[in-house]
C-alpha cells in the first residue's frame, strides 16, 4: 500500500467508486468506525489506479465492478485517533453487479467484516459520510473532473513544516 508517515502525518493513496442506482449510493464502514466511506482502498506501488479499484471490491465484495470516468480527485486532511492524514483519493464512477437492499449486510473478507449499505440521496445530509464533501456532491455528480481539497490540516501558503 502507498503510505507513509512524514512530519507526524500520515500520507495515503485511496482509489474509491461511486456507485449509484435507483436514487441510492452503495456506503461502506469498519466494524468498529463510526462513520460511512465509498467503497475502495488503498493503491499498491505499481497499479493503475482503475486495476486497484477493481483489486478493492473484489476483495471487499467478491464481485467484479465495471469502473467508469472519474469524477473527483480529492486531497483530504483530517484528524482520526490523534493523528494527522493527508489523504489524496481518486473517485471514480463504477457499476456493481449488487441488487439494491434497506439492509445493511456485512461482508467477511480479508478478516475484518466490512459493513455495507445501500443509503437514498436524500438521506445522506444527515448520515456521518466522509469526507464531508460527498453528503451534497454524490446528489449531482460533476460531468468532468473535479478537484476537492477537504479539511482544516493543511499547509497554508509560505509555512514551514514543524
Amino acid at each position: 500500500m502507498i503510505e507513509f508517515d512524514q512530519n507526524g502525518t500520515r500520507f495515503y493513496y485511496r482509489v474509491a467508486g461511486v456507485a449509484i442506482k435507483e436514487g441510492q449510493v452503495l456506503l461502506c464502514r469498519h466494524p468498529s468506525g463510526s462513520y460511512w466511506v465509498l467503497p475502495g482502498g488503498r493503491v499498491i506501488p505499481r497499479e493503475d489506479s482503475k486495476t486497484a479499484l477493481r483489486r478493492e471490491i473484489r476483495e471487499e465484495l467478491c464481485l467484479e465492478a465495471t469502473i467508469g470516468p472519474l469524477l473527483w480527485v480529492v486531497e483530504n486532511f483530517f484528524e482520526l485517533n490523534h493523528r494527522i492524514y493527508h489523504e489524496l483519493g481518486l473517485y471514480y464512477r463504477m457499476e456493481v453487479p449488487l441488487e439494491l437492499s434497506s439492509e445493511t449486510f456485512v461482508v467477511l473478507s480479508a478478516s475484518i467484516g466490512l459493513e455495507f449499505g445501500w443509503f437514498r440521496l436524500d438521506q445522506l445530509p444527515n448520515l456521518n459520510l466522509q469526507p464531508p464533501f460527498l453528503r451534497q456532491a454524490l446528489r449531482n455528480p460533476p460531468t468532468s473532473v473535479e478537484h476537492v481539497m477537504q479539511g482544516e490540516f493543511a499547509r497554508k501558503p509560505g509555512s514551514r513544516l514543524a
